[in-house]
């Protein structure tokens, strides 16, 4: 399967595109970034980082940098170097495994559709690569459905996680609102809801101003703040 569509350049058209480029930048365009249509895999790793990184140490303040890095990272050269390393082990390798082995499928034009969204001018408060990738759930799609056997949830469709039964592991879908559920067994709740302890069933996830007990319980974008859902407190807004 060929999970990449590679890029076609012909030779006709490289002096021409070299030639024009040299024109607006001795003319010192400030011309918006090219954004292509497929982000070939090979190259995922290194672009997202890059616009992860420009834009933290575009946007945060050097106490910011200092809180988000920590000991990982203090400029943006090792900024890249983690971020990238890190993506690339996790995310990256997983994914090449899953498509040489036919469990997984790569999306190069949602890929770029997103980095399309990472790299965009001003800041959108982002101060970890999750919230990126959380904004584009599907750039990666499982190719086993549910019931069939799975290596982990990369596998299988959205809303499903890949559970051990017996001697293999088996797509299984999320729960739905109201379904039973145990906070410590699987397969849990759907994205939109969480466990609730006390009814042991999944319930929507809570809105603003709702009381809460923990972390899962309030919606997207809110944490559980003094016993109450609240708006996430943004960083990294302060675009220079």
């Amino acid at each position: 399967m060929n999970a990449v569509t590679p890029f076609r350049r012909t030779a006709r058209s490289l002096p021409a595109a070299l030639a024009l480029s040299l024109a607006l930048g001795a003319a010192g365009c400030r011309c918006a970034r090219f954004e292509p249509s497929e982000l070939d895999l090979d190259d995922f790793s290194r672009s997202f980082s890059e616009a992860f990184c420009q834009q933290l140490f575009r946007c945060c303040q050097p106490n910011e940098i200092a809180d988000i890095g920590g000991s990982r990272f203090a400029d943006e050269k090792s900024c890249l170097r983690h971020h990238e390393g890190l993506t690339r082990q996790y995310l990256v390798q997983p994914i090449q495994r899953a498509i040489a082995e036919g469990r997984a499928r790569y999306r190069p034009d949602r890929a770029a559709a997103c980095l399309a969204l990472a790299r965009k001018d001003g800041c959108g408060g982002w101060t970890d690569m999750n919230a990126i990738f959380e904004s584009c759930p599907d750039i990666f799609e499982g190719a086993r459905a549910a019931g069939e056997a799975c290596h982990s949830a990369l596998d299988c469709p959205a809303e499903h996680a890949c559970l051990k039964n017996g001697e293999q592991k088996l797509c299984v879908a999320l729960l739905a609102s109201d379904a039973p559920c145990r906070p410590d067994q699987g397969p849990g709740c759907r994205t939109d809801a969480f466990c609730d302890e006390e009814s042991q069933k999944c319930l929507p996830r809570k809105a603003a101003g709702s009381p809460c007990r923990g972390y899962g319980e309030c919606q997207r974008g809110l944490v559980c703040e003094r016993q109450s859902c609240r708006p996430e407190r943004r960083r990294c807004l302060h675009d220079r």
